[in-house]
């Protein structure tokens, strides 16, 4: 019979996620224990990051971007993600000489291949692949997936997830903090002071490097605006900025109040598409400039309208992802804070021993740990869900199972 493990316990798990961007697989194992005073131990232990073989990233955007598919297709891909999840595991413990005796759980957060929060649809849900049953083959290791449905079933957005993780990484007694990460979508989540006695509120501020990667894409024949050099190159194109500003879609998404979840279902190709129509004689570099800013933009407006409660307290803005590696966009962002007047520090993952690739892997072996000690993973102030649900499904790794009689 399965038992929950005890949280005072030292226990490793390890998170494996594949963001937005769809570009690699990062793992992260570490060791968490709950203290007697509630406070959480934790430390890294290992981290790799496998980047997604070009043929299967190829087929994988062609489905993000609504080409059509069979079933066969997306049964392929599931099990071909499956394969490549268990390898950045496999290459995570390798890296930090762990066996699988060492690990306790793996935390899959899947690739996300279409998410539909309450409102966006008819039926809300989610759909991620990356198979849990061969992760679970292929390393020995209990694997827990699917971690978003629950908080769905519970009337949650399913998103964001992060928070429990930011809680308690980053809560500080007396001051508070704005946890902004800037992956293929950003999202951020306030922390007010953990004596305020508030609860925390997440939410998806707007793209992060979606927009960005498909214009370098398209543009310039690369994955990405590597160090922010093309953005930094180019000026701003009022025309275009406005242009994203006034489509409906984004202008609907951009003031809802939250909680609230997006991402390629509204900043894709074709919205890319609808908006390049507005640039004029705008360069190339013009173009990345104004989506690199377009990015600052949401997020510091959604800081600014959603997180300007006084009794929060939010002094520094702590940003992670791949955003925190394009100096351009955190100029941007920096410079966009200073026009609205908040005394907000800007600091990154790293100031806190915390490398800026590995946030999201760090909190999904997190989430696991929650889920192996039955504790619950979604926080409803942040999903809008109506309780707090135990994450995910458990696919058992290991020993074959016993054959009865």
């Amino acid at each position: 019979m399965f038992a929950f493990r005890n949280p005072r316990e030292p226990l490793v798990a390890l998170g494996l996620m594949s963001g937005t961007s769809a570009d690699a697989i990062d793992a992260c194992a570490a060791r968490f224990c709950l203290g007697q005073d509630g406070r959480l131990s934790w430390e890294i232990l290992a981290t790799a990051t496998r980047p997604f073989e070009d043929d299967l990233r190829a087929r994988l955007l062609r489905l993000l971007e609504d080409t059509p598919a069979s079933a066969s297709e997306f049964c392929a891909l599931n099990a071909e993600l499956g394969e490549a999840f268990a390898q950045a595991a496999l290459a995570a413990m390798a890296a930090g000489g762990l066996r699988a005796q060492d690990i306790d759980v793996i935390g899959s957060h899947g690739q996300t291949l279409a998410h539909m929060p309450p409102g966006s649809a008819s039926v809300s849900g989610t759909l991620q692949l990356a198979e849990p049953a061969i992760i679970a083959a292929r390393t020995s290791i209990l694997t827990i997936a699917d971690f978003r449905q629950a908080d769905m079933a519970a009337g949650g957005h399913g998103a964001p997830l992060v928070p429990l993780a930011d809680r308690w990484l980053f809560q500080q007694p007396d001051s508070g903090c704005a946890m902004q990460n800037i992956g293929g979508v950003g999202n951020v989540t306030l922390l007010p002071p953990k004596n305020a006695g508030r609860p925390i509120r997440a939410f998806d501020t707007g793209p992060g490097n979606l927009l960005i990667d498909a214009a370098m894409r398209r543009l310039f024949d690369a994955s990405m605006d590597r160090d922010g050099t093309i953005a930094a190159s180019g000026a701003c194109c009022q025309s275009l900025l406005s242009a994203l500003n006034a489509h409906p879609a984004v202008r609907a998404f951009l003031d809802a109040a939250p909680p609230k979840s997006t991402g390629r279902d509204l900043f894709n190709e074709a919205l890319l598409e609808s908006a390049l129509s507005a640039c004029g004689d705008a360069s190339a570099a013009d173009i990345i400039a104004t989506l690199t800013a377009f990015t600052a933009q949401t997020i510091a407006d959604s800081l600014a309208r959603w997180g300007a409660d006084p009794a929060e307290d939010i002094r520094t803005l702590i940003i992670g992802g791949g955003g925190a590696k394009n100096p351009t966009l955190m100029r941007f962002l920096d410079s966009r804070l200073r026009a609205f007047g908040r005394p907000i520090a800007l600091k990154t993952h790293a100031d806190y021993g915390i490398p800026n690739a590995y946030k999201e892997a760090l909190a999904f072996a997190l989430l696991a740990w929650a889920s192996l000690c039955g504790a619950a993973g979604a926080v409803p102030s942040c999903t809008g869900a109506r309780y707090g649900a135990l994450l995910g499904k458990f696919m058992w790794g290991g020993a074959p199972a016993r054959v009865l009689e």
